[in-house]
């Protein structure tokens, strides 16, 4: 049996050869810095919080924060914008909160969405994550090294967020301020006796509102990377597997449905950001650079990201089961998918709706505009 051998299933193929080329040199000096930020940087869940409860719970502290997060986004925004006379208005050149049908679109609906659904993706991984570890250092047969400088890590992670949720809400203040980016007048901004844009106190609660936001995006995707560093562990673990005890994949599909719901979770909050950033592409506020990053970074994650512990795992099982001679070479189609179908469906239909109404729409447009301010 080949080392490198794939199944007969397209994207677990492709997969093969990626990996196969990414542990080649020089892909593999590159592969260090992704291992590092995805996997060692992962915060480590203490076992100790495995009792933590999801399902029901999970879903009723997402809806929870789904309720806060719409009265922080549109109920205090709408009464300040009342106060402050830019909740409507007949101003040809201010876009007044009412007439902000994006924002509103965002506040009322997708914000809360991606928060709640956050949120509870950060249950699941605090429940399951170190359960997941066990489960792979039981299969190993042997307990794991402690990893060392857990809390300089820790910290580093903390301030590494903290910086990227102040950098890009700097960025984004300074491109609503350039009038050359964002022509209209906001409901969020005053304006001078010159016609210069300042920001007030509502101003300053919306930009603090968006960094609050962000810095509850990048929590998202820290706790996600602890639940795939423990599904990893659970691939590599199957990877270098040598007992004489078999294995039984029920049991791994079970163990591994904590992932499975963090990973709907995942493509689910993906395909929030999608609408949001499309959103924001087809409003006045599309023209600034943390447009194009964020949606890099939600192409990244949303398509490749969430689903490569679950390759990584059903690739390693299907060796497993060629090295243990429980699959024959005529048997490479009997590929075993560690989702069950209720998963499976709707992970298509986000992945679906995710290539065609995102990267075939955002990405042809951000394209055009690079060559007309190329041509300009």
């Amino acid at each position: 049996m080949k080392r490198n051998s794939a199944p007969d299933e397209p994207k677990i193929w492709i997969y093969s050869l990626l990996l196969n080329l990414a542990n080649a040199y020089p892909c593999k000096i590159l592969k260090a810095p992704f291992s590092y930020v995805f996997i060692e940087l992962a915060p480590e869940i203490p076992v100790s919080l495995r009792n933590s409860s999801v399902g029901y719970t999970g879903r009723r502290v997402g809806l929870a924060a789904a309720l806060a997060t719409f009265i922080f986004c549109f109920c205090i925004p709408a009464i300040w914008t009342l106060s402050e006379g830019t909740f409507s208005g007949s101003d040809a050149g201010r876009l007044y909160f009412s007439d902000d049908t994006v924002n509103l679109i965002l506040y009322t609906l997708i914000c809360p969405l991606y928060v709640g659904l956050g949120v509870w993706l950060w249950l699941v991984s605090i429940h399951s994550s170190g359960e997941l570890k066990l489960y792979s250092q039981s299969i190993q047969g042997e307990a794991s090294p402690p990893r060392q400088g857990l809390l300089f890590r820790e910290f580093l992670l903390f301030v590494l967020l903290l910086a990227i949720s102040l950098l890009g809400t700097a960025s984004y203040i300074s491109d609503i301020s350039d009038v050359s980016k964002v022509s209209v007048d906001y409901w969020f901004v005053d304006k001078t006796h010159f016609n210069e844009r300042i920001i007030g106190p509502l101003g300053v609660y919306y930009f603090l509102l968006n960094f609050v936001l962000l810095f509850i995006t990048l929590l998202t995707i820290t706790f996600f990377m602890s639940i795939f560093s423990s599904a990893i562990s659970i691939g590599s673990s199957l990877e270098s597997y040598s007992q004489q005890r078999c294995l039984d994949f029920n049991v791994i599909r079970i163990k591994l449905e904590a992932f499975t719901e963090a990973y709907l979770l995942g493509k689910s909050i993906t395909f929030c950001y999608m609408i949001n950033i499309l959103l924001w592409q087809s409003s006045a506020l599309g023209n600034t650079d943390n447009l194009w990053i964020a949606g890099l970074f939600v192409t990244l994650i949303g398509v490749v990201f969430v689903s490569l512990p679950r390759y990584f795992i059903e690739l390693q099982w299907f060796r497993y089961r060629q090295r243990t001679g429980q699959l024959v070479d005529h048997d490479r189609d009997n590929y075993q998918d560690i989702r069950p179908f209720n998963a499976k469906l709707i992970a298509t239909a986000l992945d679906t709706l995710l290539i065609s109404g995102f990267a075939l729409s955002f990405w042809p447009d951000y394209l055009i505009s690079l060559v007309s301010d190329g041509e300009a």
